[in-house]
C-alpha cells in the first residue's frame, strides 16, 4: 500500500481508525491470522485513501466468510496452557 498524497477527511480518519481498532482487538483476543494485514492497515490511520478502505473491507469478508476458524491446543487429555511473563 501506498501514502496517500492529499489529506483525507477528518471524518473518514476517524471511521478508519474505529474499525482498525475493532480490528485490532480482534487480531489480539481471537484471530491472530489476521495479524499482519491489521498491522499493514493500521500503519496508514493518519492519512488514508480508497485503497486502504479496500484493504479493510477485504479483512471484514474474510473475517465474514471464515467465523469457525479457531485454534485448537491439543496434546494432552485436558486443557492446559502455561505462560510466564517478565514484569522488566
Amino acid at each position: 500500500m501506498e501514502k496517500n498524497t492529499e489529506q483525507a477527511s477528518p471524518n473518514d480518519i476517524k471511521i478508519y481508525q474505529k474499525e482498525v481498532g475493532s480490528l485490532i482487538y480482534l487480531s489480539t483476543k481471537t484471530r491472530p491470522d489476521i495479524a499482519y494485514n491489521v498491522n499493514t492497515c493500521a500503519r496508514f490511520m493518519s492519512n488514508l485513501n480508497k485503497i486502504h478502505y479496500q484493504a479493510l473491507n477485504q479483512i471484514w469478508k474474510y473475517l465474514n466468510y471464515t467465523p469457525t476458524l479457531e485454534i485448537t491446543y491439543s496434546g494432552q487429555s485436558e486443557p492446559y496452557i502455561l505462560g510466564y511473563c517478565d514484569s522488566d
